[in-house]
């Protein structure tokens, strides 16, 4: 939905080659939802405490780990999407 209204409002306010990067930017979005939603099953097989674990991947991964300039930010999702986009 946000994507929708981030592209409403640009074409609203006529920026040009906005389109061109839509289905990219769609791809992207849909391949970090899969990663994200592995990552849950995981955690859910892993322990029945999933929401506490997936809360302390989301702050120590991808809020913490994933801004040292080193190769642990390869451990983030966020990182991988970056690259990607």
């Amino acid at each position: 939905m946000g994507t929708l209204l981030v592209y409403a409002t640009g074409r609203y306010l006529g920026v040009p080659n906005l389109w061109s990067n839509l289905p990219l930017l769609l791809l992207v979005e849909f391949l970090v939802v899969l990663a994200f939603s592995a990552i849950a099953l995981a955690f859910g097989v892993f322990s029945g405490k999933y929401m506490v674990l997936g809360l302390a991947y989301g702050f120590v991964v991808e809020a913490g780990v994933s801004r040292i300039p080193t190769n642990l930010n390869l451990l983030a999702i966020s990182h991988h999407a970056e690259q990607l986009l």
